[in-house]
């Protein structure tokens, strides 16, 4: 049964989920060679560029697990919206890092 407003194809608004683990690397600068852009780089190198990268800047060469909703670009680039995070190293000098969004 169908509920009101609902259409017989929901295709169009499925998302892939994906979790993944790697470090956390620089992918674009500006021309100050300030990092604009991030990446996750895995094991198997398979590059997942971040979409929501602001609040991760801090976490350049660290290694995590990262789960969200994976997203294709015209050029076959392989981008992650990150829901949830965390650290898979343990540093003495920092603290676990575990961050959740909710659109």
């Amino acid at each position: 049964m169908k509920r009101n407003g609902e259409r017989g194809n929901r295709r169009q608004g499925r998302e892939n989920k994906i979790v993944v683990e790697g470090i956390i690397t620089a992918a674009d600068w500006d021309e100050d060679g300030n990092i604009t852009g991030i990446q996750i780089l895995t094991t198997d190198d398979e590059a997942y560029g971040i979409e929501n990268s602001d609040p991760f800047m801090n976490l350049v060469q660290k290694s995590v697990q990262a789960s969200g909703s994976l997203k294709r670009g015209r050029g076959g680039e392989q981008n992650i919206y990150i829901r949830k995070i965390s650290l898979l190293e343990d540093e003495p000098d920092d603290e676990m890092f575990r961050a959740e969004f909710v659109r």
